[in-house]
C-alpha cells in the first residue's frame, strides 16, 4: 500500500472552514473545545475570522450549518464530490459553480429535501415560496432563500469572488506555515500502521479492504479534524496538523473515575456549583462569584478541575464562557456504581 500526500483536499477543507467559522462562530468554538480549553478554542476561531475578514453577510446561506453539522457547500461540493478524491480542489469546485442551474437545484434540495427539483424550473421562486414560508428556518435564512431565488447569479458570482480571494490569502498562510506540513509527514512513515490507525477511528472502515493507494492531506486551520473519504474502502483522509492518532479514541470525553468524582464532590463549594448549574441550566464565572461568594480565581480553580474530569461542558458566546453539566459523564458514573452492585456469577 502507498500513502501519497496531496495538498488540495485539505486546503479546500480549510477554505470552507474559514467561511463556516464566520457564520457559525459559537458552534465552531464548542467543537474546538473538545480538543482544547474553551478560551483557547475561542481565540483560535476568532483569529481565523479576523485574519480572513471581511466576508460578505450574503454568503451565510451557503455556509450555515444545519442540524446534521454540514453546510450546503461542505455537503454538496465536498462530501458529495463525484470525482477522484485527489482531484478535489478549489479550482475544480469553482469550475463546477459555473453550472448555475445545477447549483440552484442543489441548494433547493439541500434546504428542502422533499422538493422534487427537475431541470430548469421556469418559476422556481413561485413553487418554492410556500416551502420557505412553512419551514422552521429562522427569519434570516428565509430572507436569504428568497434573495437567492430572486438573483441566483448575483449570489453565485459573489461566492466565486470570495472563494478566489480567500484562496489567495490562504495560500499565503500555507506558505508561511509550511513547516507544519513538513513535520506532519512523519505520521505516514509506516503506511500500514497509518492505515490501521485511521480505520480504527472511522466507523465502517474496521473491516475495509486495504487499497493500493491512500491519498492524505493536512489542514492548518481546522487543526483537530479527522475526515475520511470513501465508501467501501479508504480513498483519502484529511488530518488537522494537531490531530493525535496515538491519543485515546475518545480523547475529548474523559472516562469518568469514581475517585475523581468523590474528590470533586467532597468539596462543598463544588457541590454548590453543580446544584446552581442544575437549577439554571448553565452559568458563567460571574454567576458563581455573585451567587456563591467566590472570588474570580476561586471560581476558575473549581470549574477547571471539573472540566478536566469531564463533569462540565462549555459554550462560548462573545467573550463569555458558559458552563453546563455533561450528562455523559454522570451516565458513566452511574454505570460504574451499578456495576459495583452486580452479583458475581462466576
Amino acid at each position: 500500500m502507498k500513502i501519497t500526500y496531496v495538498q488540495a483536499p485539505g486546503f479546500l477543507y480549510d477554505l470552507f472552514y474559514i467561511f463556516v467559522c464566520r457564520f457559525n462562530e459559537e458552534i465552531r468554538i464548542e467543537a474546538e473545545s473538545t480538543a482544547s480549553s474553551a478560551e483557547e478554542a475561542a481565540a483560535h476561531v476568532r483569529s481565523v475570522i479576523d485574519r480572513f475578514s471581511p466576508i460578505p453577510d450574503d454568503l451565510h446561506l451557503f455556509f450555515r450549518l444545519k442540524k446534521h453539522g454540514r453546510s450546503f457547500m461542505s455537503q454538496c461540493y465536498f462530501a458529495g464530490f463525484d470525482g477522484p478524491r485527489e482531484k478535489l480542489s478549489v479550482g475544480e469546485i469553482i469550475k463546477r459553480l459555473g453550472n448555475r442551474v445545477e447549483f440552484t437545484n442543489k441548494l433547493v434540495r439541500f434546504y428542502f429535501p422533499e422538493y422534487d427539483v427537475q431541470g430548469e424550473a421556469k418559476d422556481l421562486l413561485r413553487s418554492v415560496s410556500p416551502l420557505i414560508d412553512a419551514s422552521d428556518y429562522d427569519e434570516r435564512t428565509k430572507r436569504e432563500l428568497y434573495s437567492f431565488l430572486v438573483d441566483p447569479d448575483g449570489k453565485i458570482n459573489s461566492l466565486v469572488c470570495e472563494l478566489k480571494d480567500k484562496e489567495k490569502r490562504l495560500d499565503d498562510y500555507y506558505k508561511e506555515e509550511y513547516q507544519k506540513i513538513v513535520e506532519a509527514q512523519s505520521i505516514t512513515s509506516d503506511p500500514d500502521d497509518f492505515f490501521k490507525k485511521i480505520c480504527g477511528r472511522v466507523g465502517g472502515l474496521g473491516t475495509a479492504p486495504t487499497p493500493d493507494v491512500v491519498y492524505w492531506s493536512v489542514c492548518l486551520l481546522n487543526r483537530h479534524v479527522l475526515y475520511a473519504l470513501g465508501e467501501d474502502t479508504l480513498e483519502a483522509v484529511i488530518l488537522g496538523y494537531l490531530y493525535d492518532l496515538d491519543a485515546p479514541k475518545d480523547k475529548g470525553v474523559p472516562i469518568p473515575g469514581l475517585r475523581d468524582f468523590g474528590e470533586i464532590l467532597s468539596e462543598p463549594n463544588r457541590l454548590s456549583i453543580i446544584e446552581l448549574i442544575k437549577e439554571r441550566g448553565e452559568v458563567t464565572a460571574k454567576d458563581l462569584e455573585k451567587n456563591l461568594n467566590f472570588t474570580g480565581s476561586t471560581a476558575y480553580y473549581h470549574v477547571t478541575m471539573m472540566l478536566k474530569a469531564g463533569m462540565l461542558k462549555t459554550r462560548v458566546s462573545g467573550r463569555t464562557v458558559f458552563y453546563r453539566l455533561n450528562p455523559k459523564y454522570f451516565e458513566g458514573i452511574l454505570a460504574q456504581i451499578a456495576a459495583l452492585s452486580e452479583e458475581d456469577t462466576l
